[in-house]
Order: C-alpha cells, then sequence, then structure tokens
C-alpha cells in the first residue's frame, strides 16, 4: 500500500487512459500518457469524471481521487516533476577578455581572406572570355552577281552562303 504523506505538490506527471475526447483539454483525443499537469488541470479532470492515474518515480501507476489528486504519493516533495538545472560554473568554460578579442580577430582576418578571395575569383571569371568560333562570311558586292540568284533587296540568298562553305 502507498503510504500517503500530507505534504502537497503543484505538479505532477499523469497519464489519462480515456480513448475519446478530452473536453477540458481542448478536445484532444487520448490516451494521454506521461503528461505533466498541474494539479488544477488534474483537479478538473477527476470532477468531468476522467480516469487520471499518477506516474510514480519507479515506473508504477496510482489513480487518482479527489482526496489524493494533490498529494505527494513519490514522497520527494515533488522532485519528480522538476527540472533542476545546475549553472555551468566551471571556469574553464568562461573565455578570458584577451582569448575573446583573439577570437574575434581571427574572425575578422577570416572574413577578409574569404572576401579577397571572392574577389580575385570574379576578376578571373571577368578575364575568362568565351568566345565561339563564328565563321566569317565573305562581303557581296550589291553590284556583283551570285548565279543570277538574289533577294528582292539585291541581297544573296542563304542557299547562296551554304552552297560556298
Amino acid at each position: 500500500m502507498i503510504e500517503l504523506i500530507n505534504e502537497t505538490v503543484d505538479e505532477k506527471i499523469v497519464n489519462i487512459p480515456w480513448t475519446g475526447p478530452i473536453l477540458p483539454m481542448g478536445g484532444i483525443y487520448g490516451p494521454i500518457l506521461n503528461r505533466r499537469m498541474s494539479v488544477h488541470e488534474i483537479a478538473t479532470l477527476i470532477q468531468k469524471r476522467y480516469p487520471v492515474n499518477e506516474v510514480l518515480v519507479d515506473g508504477r501507476e496510482v489513480k487518482l481521487t479527489m482526496a489524493n489528486y494533490d498529494m505527494d504519493l513519490n514522497g520527494d516533495g515533488g522532485a519528480a516533476t522538476r527540472e533542476v538545472k545546475q549553472p555551468n560554473t566551471n571556469i574553464k568554460n568562461i573565455p578570458t577578455k584577451e582569448e575573446r578579442e583573439e577570437a574575434e580577430l581571427e574572425a575578422q582576418i577570416a572574413r577578409e581572406e574569404e572576401e579577397a578571395a571572392k574577389k580575385k575569383a570574379a576578376e578571373e571569371a571577368a578575364k575568362v572570355v568565351t568566345t565561339t568560333p563564328v565563321q566569317a562570311v565573305p562581303a557581296q558586292n550589291n553590284n556583283q552577281k551570285n548565279n543570277g540568284k538574289k533577294d528582292k533587296k539585291n541581297r544573296p540568298m542563304v542557299d547562296d552562303l551554304v552552297a560556298k562553305k
């Protein structure tokens, strides 16, 4: 049997084994497992006749009622639901002023080198000129006869230019 302690807690980790919509929680469908809830939310669910079970530290489940919904059933004063974060006070992790300045200088140098490399690449790309060889077509004199084939404006026909190749 679980020993009841007269100490109350603010939050608990609970399971709600209900397979339909849970209206006090906005109509979401259950079952809901391992949810951290305040005792006020738990009381509302119990009053509305939804089954609520507290998950203890050892993995067991205890059915909550209006008599025990706010009691500390784990016997740890609610520590099971609190996330305790220790501050990082390791002095090795905190850079000195000189180390920060050195890191900023290295970052500045890296940025300048990157900009110079981009500028040089752009200049090299501008120098490279891609040319496609074009066959020169001899200039035609309008007065010159072109095997008798000329268009309306006295220019040589395309067939004649292809034939000369």
